[in-house]
């Protein structure tokens, strides 16, 4: 079974993580069965080539991917060559820092209700608890937020999700991304979610995603954004927990944001 064995979803199999890492430094062969073999990449300088290379030399293993196909559809994910520049064009001013940062008060929020749930836990004696779940819990919601604006309805999101959101758009006219100020009054206009930009994106000859592909997206951003954030929100919480210098330091830095302005935007 090769290294099977060795992949484990408890505290023991993160340290066994620690140790392969301290073992080799840089990277590592790795066997899942007998004759299936890959490469563990763990120094940055080793990654960054990787990540910076250009999609038609990264294909996507189909091993390791295509049991996610049935789910999440021919997504950004999932594609490669050409296909992938395309989605990547198109899904690219999403993430614009202007559209962003209308979503950190979304973001202030949903932290803000784990915090009070910590505070109530820990009034309540019950100072020891699984950060991932409460972490889980707050990625979750701060996506449903900015991705679907409340009305997530996520298990039935179908191509009919897709359909009414674009007649509703139509008919409301496109959502701007930030406030107007217009005659010295400003005037405040609802902040395009993630499904709205996809609606409203288009390439270079003026093609839209179709309504499979918006769901594919929709559903690659629900998969990536809640369960893989959560995950590094946890590993840097675990981190800062084992390193008390570099908690200090996070938490000195903080303060300082915090000193003028208690509401970050």
């Amino acid at each position: 079974m090769g290294h099977l064995g060795e992949m484990r979803s408890t505290e023991e199999g993160l340290q066994a993580v620690d140790q392969l890492v301290r073992t080799y430094s840089h990277s590592c062969s790795w066997f899942l069965g007998p004759f299936y073999s890959l490469v563990r990449l763990f120094h940055p300088d080793y990654i960054k080539p990787l990540l910076l290379a250009p999609a038609s030399i990264t294909v996507k293993d189909e091993l390791f991917y295509g049991f996610l196909r049935p789910w999440l559809g021919q997504s950004l994910l999932l594609s490669n060559g050409e296909d992938w520049s395309r989605r990547r064009r198109l899904l690219t001013p999403a993430f614009h820092f202007d559209i962003l940062k209308n979503y950190v008060k979304t973001f202030n929020h949903s932290t803000n209700i784990m915090h009070s749930k910590w505070r109530r836990l820990v009034a309540e004696g019950k100072s020891c608890q699984d950060m991932f779940s409460h972490i889980s819990l707050m990625t979750l919601d701060s996506l449903l937020r900015c991705t679907f604006s409340y009305n997530s309805n996520c298990q039935e999101f179908t191509s009919t999700v897709v359909q009414e959101r674009r007649a509703q758009l139509l008919l409301q006219g496109e959502p701007e991304s930030q406030a107007d100020t217009t005659g010295g009054e400003e005037k405040r206009k609802r902040v395009a979610d993630f499904i709205d930009l996809l609606l409203l994106s288009k390439d270079e000859e003026g093609r839209g995603l179709t309504n499979e592909e918006i769901k594919a997206e929709a559903d690659t951003f629900m998969f990536g954004g809640h369960d893989t954030t959560a995950s590094g929100i946890s590993w840097v919480l675990y981190n800062l927990s084992q390193h008390q210098d570099y908690q200090d330091r996070c938490r000195a830095e903080v303060h300082n944001c915090y000193r003028t302005d208690r509401q970050r935007t």
